[in-house]
């Protein structure tokens, strides 16, 4: 009988915190409001943390697909709306097109003031001329934002100022 080789597959660290963001945002929206407030506010404050200042891209753009998904919770930290604007105008690919996909998703909810939707929009409109990966999401955003504007609006616009070249 021949024995076989132990072979053990050794993640880096920065596997293990991309698999940990994107596991996290796989969690149903009901479940992150059965943990305590406290939990959800020391994830958020690493999140942010990760899309900020993580070396990786990987890492980056899994933390952004997380903050994006969260936008509904309620966490005492303010820094997930800044945190995405920043990051879609990153260089790199992959963070670009998580962050504009995070704020697409977050634009569509009832959820949004108006001036974040107004620093959406403005975001979505530079994102257009982007990678097809990041355009699609911003078209897509400038969708959801759209209505939302109009409503506080008497006519319905989306900042025509933005569309000069």
């Amino acid at each position: 009988m021949e024995k076989k080789k132990n072979t053990h597959t050794k993640y880096t660290q920065t596997q293990v915190r991309a698999a940990a963001a994107t596991c996290l945002s796989n969690l149903h929206l009901d479940a992150w409001k059965l943990l305590p407030k406290t939990f959800v506010d020391m994830l958020c404050t690493k999140m942010i943390r990760l899309a900020d200042k993580d070396t990786t891209t990987n890492v980056r753009s899994s933390a952004c697909r997380w903050i994006g998904v969260t936008m509904l919770i309620p966490s005492s930290n303010e820094h997930r709306l800044e945190t995405l604007l920043a990051a879609a105008s990153e260089s790199q690919l992959n963070v670009r097109v998580a962050a504009v996909g995070a704020l697409a998703n977050y634009s569509s909810t009832p959820q949004p003031r108006r001036r974040d939707l107004e620093l959406m929009s403005r975001i979505f409109f530079k994102s257009i001329d982007d990678h097809d990966r990041v355009s699609a999401n911003a078209v897509r955003g400038l969708g959801c934002v759209n209505c939302p504007l109009s409503k506080f609006d008497e006519s319905p616009r989306l900042l025509h100022s933005d569309l000069e070249l």
